[in-house]
């Protein structure tokens, strides 16, 4: 017996179809919702604001991609701060163009910033302005740099894995020392406002509220081209059950008809 001449396997059929499309619909209802609900805002952006309202929220800039670690403690030099993160170094709130696998001390002597690594020493001016790069070609004294420091006559010293050097007024030549009385610069706690500052000019501006929506509403932020891809495949879904929804209401349509007219032609032959 076919499918067509057998009725109970016919009705399990549509039955098992039914309930596909009913599901379908209902995964297919969540992305309506918010395609429909991001579209709607997107359509009103400048009367929400959307463009000028922004998101500081850590979790949401990490999914772009944003770093938002700052350093929690620096050297205080002067009126400035030194600080160090992720190879980065901060003069103050702003990062230098210089790297450093870590920053070992900070000092100021005459006009001079002076700033370590563990295998540099590095010039700058007040402003921040890179001055010179004192590495091992320039002479340096052998050892990883431990710490930094000044003498009582604020000549700068620094402390090695292999002793302790002094600089002299240029910083082209280094004499080893004996003794230790030195004040060695000392890491401390950045002030809050500073590490406001510091994220702000590191995260930048933020997200804007209308680039979220954006991303929302096209799947970008469900993971770039797989969201998108993602969104695509809820567009198709959603075709597909506009189209079988019509194509469900035809049959039922034509089945009513012929019911009706069946029936009509019943009525006509009684009477």
């Amino acid at each position: 017996m076919s499918p067509r001449s057998n009725p109970k396997a016919h009705r399990r059929r549509h039955f098992s179809f039914y309930i596909l499309h009913r599901y379908l619909g209902l995964l297919a209802a969540l992305f309506v919702l918010l395609l429909a609900i991001t579209g709607i805002m997107l359509n009103h952006t400048e009367a929400l604001r959307l463009d000028d309202r922004t998101i500081h929220s850590d979790s949401i800039l990490e999914w772009y991609g944003i770093n938002t670690v700052i350093p929690e403690r620096g050297y205080q030099s002067g009126k400035h701060w030194l600080s160090h993160q992720n190879k980065s170094v901060f003069f103050d709130d702003r990062v230098l163009n210089l790297a450093l696998k870590k920053l070992t001390g900070a000092v100021t002597t005459g006009q001079i910033l002076v700033l370590s690594g563990e295998d540099k020493v590095v010039l700058l001016t007040q402003d921040g302005e890179l001055v010179d790069v004192i590495d091992r070609s320039s002479g340096l004294p052998d050892g990883k740099i431990q710490r930094l420091g000044l003498s009582k006559q604020t000549q700068l010293v620094l402390e090695t894995d292999q002793g302790i050097s002094i600089a002299s007024s240029d910083f082209l030549s280094w004499q080893a020392s004996e003794t230790n009385d030195f004040e060695w610069s000392q890491q401390a706690k950045l002030p809050e406002a500073l590490q406001i500052a510091m994220a702000k000019n590191w995260r930048g501006e933020g997200v804007t509220l209308e680039r979220l929506i954006l991303d929302l509403h096209s799947g970008r932020l469900f993971g770039g081209n797989s969201g998108v891809l993602l969104m695509d495949l809820a567009a198709i879904i959603m075709i597909f059950l506009a189209l079988t929804g019509i194509w469900m209401w035809v049959i039922r349509w034509r089945k009513r008809r012929a019911h009706s007219l069946a029936y009509k032609r019943h009525r006509e032959k009684l009477s």
